[in-house]
């Protein structure tokens, strides 16, 4: 398995210890050439830690994936240096802990602005050239909260579930020009994404540690550079069969 001088792109990816770093870090070892963005000033140091990490290049692009113009700019410069795009991963989001009354409006738009329509500008930006190269794979990480409920966490819950659906339809309407568009449902993920979530309802996160056998079959939590693993084949040619699936990464939780 290798990509081998394809071009991609991933979305939220300045935190070393985050899952956005670890599919680019991937995605490099395999011989993909890498652009990774963020809407943190640090992105470059981000992408200077990769290089000097993997002995391969990589750009950093300071973006916030919710504008239209400043996506479209980035996605031209793209094109325009390389020729084509090949590989998209829309893994930026967030995620601010409460239940429907707690959440603010602000709240609500910001988690469907990053989580769901940043995915829809991509696509947007992004299909009509991998329709024009009869190629092109996208992976959009949902959550194990595509499916399963958790108390406080309504705003994020509803975004997941829409990263879902719209996996599918832009799968069904992309499967005839070569593109294979899948997502990734995360479980508990050790990379502080869900440390908020956790402070609030359960204790921190050292206290979920503590019963992570209840929660998790695999009794632990996962790793980012799994999720880059499933990123990886997604991404690859060995996945060309592989059309709107949702693969869960997740320790057997969804399974209990």
């Amino acid at each position: 398995m290798n990509l081998n001088g394809k071009i991609a792109i991933v979305t939220g990816a300045a935190n070393e210890q985050g899952i956005g770093y670890a599919i680019a870090k991937k995605f490099l070892e395999y011989g993909a050439i890498v652009t990774i963005t963020d809407v943190n000033p640090h992105i470059q140091e981000a992408a200077d830690r990769l290089q000097a990490i993997t002995g391969r290049p990589i750009t950093g692009i300071q973006l916030d994936v919710t504008h239209f113009n400043a996506m479209s700019e980035a996605i031209s410069s793209i094109r325009d240096q390389y020729g084509r795009i090949d590989i998209v991963v829309n893994n930026a989001a967030v995620n601010i802990p409460g239940d429907s009354i707690e959440a603010s409006l602000d709240e609500w738009d910001l988690h469907y602005n990053v989580n769901v329509k940043s995915q829809f500008i991509m696509s947007k930006l992004v299909t009509p050239i991998m329709r024009q190269q009869r190629y092109g794979k996208i992976v959009n990480i949902a959550s194990v909260n595509s499916y399963i409920a958790e108390k406080q966490l309504y705003a994020y819950i509803g975004t997941k579930g829409a990263v879902r659906q719209q996996t599918m339809a832009d799968a069904l309407d992309n499967a005839p020009y070569g593109i294979n568009i899948n997502c990734i449902g995360p479980g508990l993920v050790n990379t502080g994404f869900n440390d908020p979530h956790h402070d609030k309802v359960d204790g921190g996160r050292d206290e979920v540690m503590k019963h992570i056998t209840e929660i998790n079959p695999s009794g632990r939590a996962v790793e980012a550079e799994e999720i880059a693993n499933m990123a990886l084949f997604l991404a690859s040619d060995l996945a060309s069969g592989c059309v709107g699936g949702y693969y869960p990464v997740d320790g057997g939780y969804s399974i209990k």
